[in-house]
């Protein structure tokens, strides 16, 4: 491709990042490309949808851990429980992400405390809470 071709594809791709995705293809019919044009700017949709997928994913991700986790609460708190998560904000601290069990009533730690941190993950607590092991996907 040349020079010129490239500066073409690039302020066509500078165009489509203006408009919403749902107008991309009647943006792309309004303006002539060669076939190694479209290929590239075909690559580059590609490649804008599995990231904004991925990232959707990782949001999913996080919404049903947060549905996981409140039904764990009430499962605890019907034991007398409360479940404390880490407040640690980094997400290279060692215990990012981690919990415990503490009883409600005097708030002494029950369960997952290792080394003076927090270190169940969430799988443990349904663990202990529910008395099995969580279910497989």
């Amino acid at each position: 491709m040349t020079l010129p071709e490239q500066i073409m594809v690039n302020g066509v791709i500078a165009m489509l990042q203006r408009t919403p995705a749902r107008h991309w293809d009647e943006t792309l019919t309004k303006v002539e490309l060669s076939d190694a044009q479209r290929a590239v700017i075909e690559e580059w949709r590609a490649a804008r949808s599995r990231a904004t997928t991925a990232a959707a994913s990782e949001t999913n991700d996080a919404a049903v851990d947060k549905v996981r986790e409140n039904k764990v609460r009430r499962a605890a708190a019907r034991q007398g429980l409360k479940v404390m998560k880490s407040r640690a904000r980094d997400s290279r601290a060692l215990d990012f992400g981690c919990y415990a069990l503490t009883d409600a009533a005097t708030n002494v730690i029950v369960a997952g405390v290792a080394m003076g941190r927090l270190a169940f993950n969430l799988d443990d607590i349904e663990e202990y809470v529910y008395g099995m092991p969580p279910a497989e996907d």
